[in-house]
């Protein structure tokens, strides 16, 4: 209510009259008449700080993109590295059986640093009974248990006696989340979905199972490193968002490369929402299966053909949030990409004009 008297305010100072931002026989772009702008902004500026400090947009940038798998990053001495500790990272990796381990690390910039992560998976029906585990390392933590030691990986107990002054604390994902309970950053987004606690990230449009959700304090500055993995060890995919709630996805940064993955739909530059998420055109992809890890699991197979992405693009299903600001037209606002699809207007030739087509939840896809 606030921004709109603010947005009121604005429009009494205009001595120009505003013309309609929509109407139902549009007028070509080229000649539709600019709308004069707000006095200095004034709502825009008061509203964008509103939307950043009270309401904190649960967006994150990609590091490095694609999809991780294999034996990239699953060793304590080759972790993925964050390219900033001021940043909100998110990273999509496969769990297979004979690389159940994803390790992360960053450099952390000061004591009482707020330290947030969240592991999540798809909201899939076979990834209904993933359940995971993190550890957080770094200087100044407290100090493992015996109890605790035994029931992580050797490679942590290892990592903490490898380096001075570490300590730990662990993170269980709790195996009743009928509830949200055991979220803490994500409280205000997450939500009880048919029995479950779901996260619905808005500028991807994929609904996830919160299975970890933290937020501690560091207690000293410097390299602090964490490890997740399914407990019990099951494949799966899973998302690990980390370090902050900072949204910064201007600034540039060197990231590590998803391309040695291998596996299809993985690499950034082919990498779809809907791929990972399994829905519209990629609902019955079934990938990777899911398959508990005993003696006796076989090791994740590559992806069939059918269980791919289209190699000629096909639906491109990478939807967010976009805004129009153009000097000479009247649409300036913000809108939600639904649904995108792209193909090469001549689909044989696989070169030349590209045509898109493009849903939105407001009446300017035109």
């Amino acid at each position: 209510i606030f921004v709109q008297f603010l947005y009121f305010i604005d429009f009494i100072f205009i001595k120009e009259k505003n013309t309609p931002r929509r109407t139902q026989n549009r007028k070509p772009m080229s000649s539709r008449p600019s709308p004069p702008r707000p006095l200095l902004g004034l709502s825009t500026m008061i509203s964008s700080f509103i939307a950043l400090t009270v309401n904190p947009v649960s967006a994150h940038r990609a590091n490095p993109g694609g999809i991780l798998c294999g034996d990239r990053f699953s060793v304590a001495n080759d972790p993925l590295p964050a390219p900033s500790d001021k940043v909100s990272w998110v990273t999509n990796r496969y769990i297979s059986c004979e690389k159940p381990h994803f390790w992360i690390s960053g450099n952390i910039s000061s004591v009482g640093q707020e330290l947030v992560a969240t592991v999540g998976v798809p909201m899939i029906e076979r990834f209904k009974d993933v359940r995971a585990e993190l550890v957080l390392m770094g200087p100044g933590m407290p100090a493992l248990t015996d109890d605790e030691k035994a029931n992580v990986p050797q490679e942590v107990t290892d990592e903490i006696a490898a380096n001075a002054g570490w300590g730990a604390s662990i993170h269980t994902a709790p195996q009743d989340q009928s509830t949200c309970d055991h979220v803490a950053g994500l409280a205000p987004s997450a939500s009880n979905t048919s029995g479950r606690c779901t996260f619905f990230e808005r500028f991807t449009q994929s609904t996830s199972y919160v299975l970890i959700d933290i937020n501690v304090t560091s207690k000293a500055a410097g390299l602090h490193k964490m490890i997740v993995y399914t407990k019990p060890s099951v494949t799966t995919k899973m998302y690990v968002a980390y370090w902050t709630f900072v949204e910064d996805f201007r600034t540039p940064f060197d990231f590590m490369g998803a391309d040695s993955c291998g596996l299809c739909g993985t690499n950034v530059s082919e990498f779809m929402q809907d791929y990972f998420y399994e829905s519209r055109d990629f609902a019955n992809i079934q990938y990777p299966p899911y398959q508990v890890c005993d003696s006796g699991a076989p090791a994740l197979a590559a992806p069939t053909d059918a269980q791919c992405p289209p190699k000629d693009g096909g639906h491109g299903g990478h939807k967010g949030n976009g805004v129009i600001s153009e000097e000479n037209s009247s649409i300036e606002g913000k809108f939600d990409i639904r649904y995108v699809h792209m193909h090469y207007a001549d689909k044989s030739a696989k070169a030349g004009p590209v045509v898109v087509h493009m849903n939105t939840t407001s009446d300017i896809s035109d």
